[in-house]
């Protein structure tokens, strides 16, 4: 058995199961599929293979407060399963190259310093008759990975901030460590705070590098995300509640950090806060770009001009969403090696 174990928090995806489960049913490392959905699968095939464990969780009253569910919960719960010395939060949609996930473990036992190793994230580009593969993620390089002083790896992730360590082959113990606390602090109202927190601490510990392999491949959505409870962290400090739990929550991740880092208590919290200061600059920068849309959008009816788009959008991607979903072990490796399949 490999010192890998694989975390798959799912979602009402449950026609995606029997896939996901052949899928990983061929490889080595352990699995935990962790099942936040409405009812329990009651298909026996979640039992079927040795290397992969079936969790459902029944929803609880403390999950209301969250606006993602038992999500926090799953993954601590998932955490604490964990017996190997490395662990990779999956995505339930995503597809894994076997070869770059192996390639990362070799990876990380000829060097302790990097604690987080991945390759390169794609998406598939649909034509008539073929599926090519699509760099996502432009800002993850060799550039910019491998780079060993804390202080320049948050200003080099944060002003350009993309998510590196929260999908990558992580340490389980500072993994677990983090969602622990992360997990008491589910109830913030902030879109994809988790991952910035976790990014954060993770990046004060340890290296994050790459191998040069395509890693995975993102799956095809067929609808626009609404986070209708969530806000973004840009404007949660003007806000003296949730501005408190922030303060909390940097506070309560320095005290348990400072058993990994050689840096005082007030020297994590303010990489915290420098962290989160070059974040929101890039994330404002970035909305710059795109102001001349939101005016236009302003203009509009945005309720009709949401359903015009999603209509389209769910449309065009449902059809991509049945190829997609129907590729074979053969297919997937395929394309992982040349980038490109005809169909």
């Amino acid at each position: 058995m490999s010192d890998l174990t694989i975390l798959i928090p799912t979602y009402e995806r449950q026609h995606r199961l029997e896939k996901l489960l052949n899928f990983w049913s061929n490889t080595s490392f352990k699995i935990f599929i962790l099942d936040g959905s409405k009812e329990k699968v009651k298909n026996n095939i979640v039992n079927t293979y040795p290397n992969i464990e079936y969790l459902y969780f029944r929803n609880q009253i403390e999950d209301q407060e969250c606006p993602q569910g038992s999500y926090y919960r799953r993954l601590c719960e998932g955490f604490d399963k964990v017996k190997t010395k490395y662990a990779l939060i999956a995505s339930d949609d995503d597809l894994y190259n076997i070869r770059a996930i192996e390639e990362c473990l070799i990876a990380l036992g000829k060097n302790d310093y990097f604690n987080s190793f991945s390759g390169f994230n794609y998406s598939c580009v649909f034509k008539k008759n073929s599926i090519t593969l699509k760099r996502g993620y432009q800002n993850s390089s060799f550039l910019t990975s491998g780079i060993k002083d804390p202080d320049i790896r948050a200003s080099t992730f944060f002003y350009n901030y993309e998510p590196r360590y929260y999908y990558s082959i992580s340490n389980t113990e500072l993994s677990k460590s983090i969602f622990e606390i992360l997990y008491r602090y589910q109830f913030l109202p902030i879109y994809a705070w988790a991952e910035l927190f976790f990014e954060i601490s993770m990046s004060l510990i340890s290296c994050h590098n790459i191998v040069n392999l395509p890693f995975s491949i993102s799956g095809v959505n067929t609808k626009i995300k609404r986070f209708k409870k969530v806000k973004n962290i840009n404007y949660c400090f003007f806000e003296k509640e949730i501005s408190s739990h922030l303060d909390h929550l940097i506070t309560d991740l320095s005290s348990m950090l400072a058993k990994y880092s050689d840096k005082s208590l007030s020297e994590i919290q303010n990489y915290f806060k420098f962290s989160i200061s070059a974040f929101i600059l890039y994330s404002e920068i970035k909305e710059l770009k795109n102001i001349n849309s939101e005016i236009k959008t302003k203009l509009k009816d945005k309720f009709k001009l949401y359903k015009i788009k999603n209509y389209f959008y769910r449309k065009k991607n449902e059809k991509y969403a049945n190829i997609y979903n129907k590729l074979n072990n053969d297919q997937i490796e395929i394309l992982f090696s040349k980038l490109k399949i005809d169909l």
